[in-house]
Formats: C-alpha cells, sequence, structure tokens
C-alpha cells in the first residue's frame, strides 16, 4: 500500500499513474476490508489480533493521505476498526 506514496514521500521520481494505480488498488482494498468488517469489530473473532495491528499499520499511510473524509464516511466499518 506505500508503493504509490513513496514519490510522494521523496523516494523515487514522481510517477503519477503510479501514484493514480496504487491508489485506486489501495481503495479496493480498504473495500473489501470494509465489507468483511460488516458486523465485526475486528477481523478475527472479538479480540483485537495481531492480524489487526499488521494490517492497521499498513493502512496508517492510506488513512493520512488517500482516504479522505467522504471515502471515510462512505467505508465507515474499516474507518470504524482503523
Amino acid at each position: 500500500m506505500h508503493g504509490p506514496l513513496m514519490p510522494v514521500l521523496g523516494h523515487g521520481p514522481p510517477n503519477m499513474k503510479r501514484y493514480t494505480d496504487g491508489s485506486k488498488e489501495c481503495k479496493l482494498i480498504a473495500k473489501i476490508l470494509d465489507n468483511h468488517l460488516e458486523g465485526k469489530k475486528w477481523l478475527v473473532g472479538d479480540n483485537i489480533t495481531i492480524a489487526d495491528l499488521y494490517l492497521g499499520a499498513a493502512f496508517v499511510l492510506a488513512f493520512q493521505t488517500i482516504f479522505d473524509a467522504g471515502f471515510r464516511k462512505a467505508h465507515k466499518n474499516v474507518s470504524a476498526w482503523f
């Protein structure tokens, strides 16, 4: 998920196509996760697990840069989980 953001963070030359394609892929993954989290608080079971921590860490930059307020509002399950 960090692939499209690396140039934004100063790692490598800017590549708008890579950013756009990567952002779309990241949003698609978030939509799948949002569906999975319907009616659930955590990824697996009733308590936080290493799966939540691992995937949550992978989503930090996306929530800081790619997922705007509209996206977060439309995907309430993944936003509440994060």
